[in-house]
């Protein structure tokens, strides 16, 4: 075997070294060897995706047109779900962060460009049409086809595919090649064949059969719908398809404009987070957070089915994000990233690239078999997308450059009263690649994120606490965090902190007020409109909506003097106050408060505890 192995490592290295001079076909024929002659060496299968895709991209159809199919390794036939799936395989494989093998970032962008023309219905139509042009240069002569056809007593028929509708029509041969237009749809398409109607039917037959196809008169006959949508397919636990009442069903359109971000990632400084990625760490049922190959953040999610004994190899279940409420499914259905809530069971494959996995991810079982809740948990740190709106579904295009803030999670999610999870923003500690400390002072940095904006969350950031014993230089409670998980631009977000003897202050308050900041859950001071006597009303910031912001005016929980809190009948009536731009002077100061969670044995949880020293220079109404 040890020769086998010394045998297979010299085929590998000769296989590299044909990779940087181009030759990819000799490079792939000594990579096989490699594997045959030792299976488990390490990282074989990349070199072999990394050969397969540029030997595809070579083979030349239609004159000049690059076999995209071959590129992606799926049939002409393939459905957009087979696509999907094959795209999201060979990116994670061929991602540059994760494949420093030659040629890798070129296989990467022409998997890009394959599934750019591929995933979208009018450029895979032009694609194909262009294609079978070429293939069939003497198709131009129907009726001496038809005339063969029927004196061999077949059909002179051919399908046609809308690439709109995804409806198969049998039409007589005098349209082919023609335009036609499409019974249901009605948009016009090009009449070429588009293979036998061999799929399965609703009662579980097969077969082209049973058509009621018009002569000449161009009609459409019998019409059966082509089953591609992920709903109709059957979930068995052995292999699974895509239950997907959202996301999956429209990714391919977020993958359409995606620009590869090449991530330089720098090790950490203090902890080895890859030693938590050993092949004895990974166990059967486990949840697995994977690289998302539009930015390289872990935000996709794997359950372990099977850990194969010799060398790396598992096997995996992607989940699916199952949300109920409408403005999360129509997040979900146009592709944008869903990091928490419910996921399902999808589909099952096998992998031997130990690069494509993060982290282990907490999580809870459904109530129904093989769903599972993801939510964030206290002591964790995630990202969030900076400025995040749900209604970016409205334009998910526009906002595929994902911008985060980093935070830590200070209390486990809870669903009931609508209370959420509480976070503390961070910053990044100048001098250290990747450490960050909360805000200070700390009580000033609390805020409450709603069961509704749980979208909000792009992905968990793996982390240590240190002990500030590592370096002088590391402050007490810093978290390093996980560069892999990182974006490689975040200076261009992040403050760092300046040193003071007694703490760092690293937000300006007063530079928010001047400059019109204001995010929800930040406590305010504001004047009455008559403002007469100089009173202010204490108001917690609900929503910042364009030119208008929605405050809840606060009144003092009995027996306390500084703990406030807005009831549920301030929440849904008249307490709401929408204060237009033009009334924004009526902000006076921003108040220090702290989010009360388990004080008092949790008959506080949801009140704030507000530092009323900094409105001292007015009088306060307290309701």
């Amino acid at each position: 075997m040890e020769c086998n192995k010394d045998e297979a490592i010299r085929a590998k290295n000769i296989s590299e070294n044909k990779m940087k001079n181009n030759d990819f076909e000799g490079a792939r024929k000594f990579a096989l060897k490699a594997q045959k002659l030792f299976p488990e060496l390490d990282n074989i299968s990349q070199i072999i995706t990394v050969c397969d895709v540029h030997c595809s991209s070579q083979k030349k159809i239609s004159n000049s047109q690059k076999d995209l199919y071959g590129i992606l390794q799926v049939e002409n036939l393939a459905d957009e779900a087979t696509i999907k799936k094959q795209y999201r395989k060979l990116a994670l494989i061929l991602h540059p962060d994760k494949n420093k093998f030659p040629g890798a970032e070129s296989a990467f962008k022409l998997i890009c460009e394959a599934n750019m023309t591929l995933s979208d219905k009018e450029k895979r139509y032009l694609y194909d049409f262009k294609c079978k042009e070429s293939a069939n240069p003497t198709i131009q002569k129907p009726q001496s086809q038809k005339s063969k056809a029927d004196t061999n007593g077949q059909k002179s028929t051919f399908w046609v595919n809308c690439p709109f509708c995804l409806i198969k029509y049998e039409y007589d041969q005098a349209f082919f090649t023609k335009q036609i237009r499409c019974p249901k749809c009605f948009r016009l398409i090009m009449g070429f064949d588009g293979g036998p109607q061999h799929q399965r039917s609703t009662d579980g037959s097969t077969g082209a059969g049973g058509s009621n196809q018009g002569s000449d008169t161009g009609q459409p006959g019998k019409q059966e719908v082509e089953k591609t949508s992920k709903r109709t397919r059957v979930v068995d636990e052995k292999s699974p398809g895509k239950k997907t009442k959202v996301s999956s069903s429209k990714i391919e359109e977020k993958n359409d404009e995606v620009e590869a971000v090449y991530i330089d990632c720098k090790d950490p400084e203090f902890t080895n987070f890859d030693k938590e990625k050993q092949k004895e760490c990974f166990e059967v049922d486990q949840i697995w957070a994977c690289y998302d190959p539009i930015d390289g953040m872990p935000r996709f999610y794997a359950q372990i089915r099977k850990v194969f004994k010799s060398g790396f190899r598992v096997r995996i279940t992607w989940l699916e994000a199952d949300p109920h409420n409408p403005p999360e499914v129509k997040w979900a259905e146009e592709g944008l990233p869903v990091a928490c809530g419910k996921f399902v069971r999808g589909e099952t494959e096998e992998t031997q690239d130990s690069l494509m996995f993060s982290h282990r991810i907490a999580f809870s079982n459904g109530k129904k078999r093989f769903s599972y809740f993801i939510y964030p948990k206290k002591g964790e740190i995630w990202a969030l997308f900076k400025d995040w709106d749900i209604n970016w579904s409205s334009d998910p295009k526009s906002h595929m450059k994902y911008k985060f803030e980093i935070v830590e999670v200070l209390s486990d999610f809870e669903n009931e009263n609508n209370y959420g999870v509480v976070v503390a923003s961070m910053v990044k500690v100048k001098g250290f690649v990747g450490l960050f400390q909360r805000t200070n002072p700390p009580q000033l940095v609390g805020r409450r994120i709603p069961p509704n904006e749980l979208f909000r969350f792009s992905h968990r950031v793996p982390s240590v606490k240190l002990t500030g014993t590592e370096r002088a230089d590391v402050p007490v409670g810093a978290f390093e965090l996980d560069t892999a998980s990182l974006p490689d631009d975040l200076n261009e977000f992040y403050n760092e902190p300046t040193k003071n003897e007694e703490f760092s202050c690293i937000h300006d308050f007063e530079s928010d007020r001047r400059s019109w900041k204001f995010r929800e859950g930040e406590i305010w001071a504001i004047r009455k409109p008559e403002d007469q006597n100089r009173e202010s009303e204490v108001v917690e910031v609900v929503e910042r909506n364009g030119d208008m912001i929605k405050v809840i005016c606060l009144s003092r929980v009995d027996g306390y003097k500084s703990v406030f809190r807005a009831s549920e009948v301030e929440k849904s009536k008249s307490r709401v106050l929408e204060i237009p731009c033009g009334e924004f002077n009526r902000f006076c100061y921003r108040v220090p408060a702290f989010l009360l969670t388990d004080e008092e044995d949790g008959k506080l949880r949801g009140c704030w505890e507000l530092d009323l020293s900094c409105v001292s220079g007015v009088s306060v109404a307290f309701w």
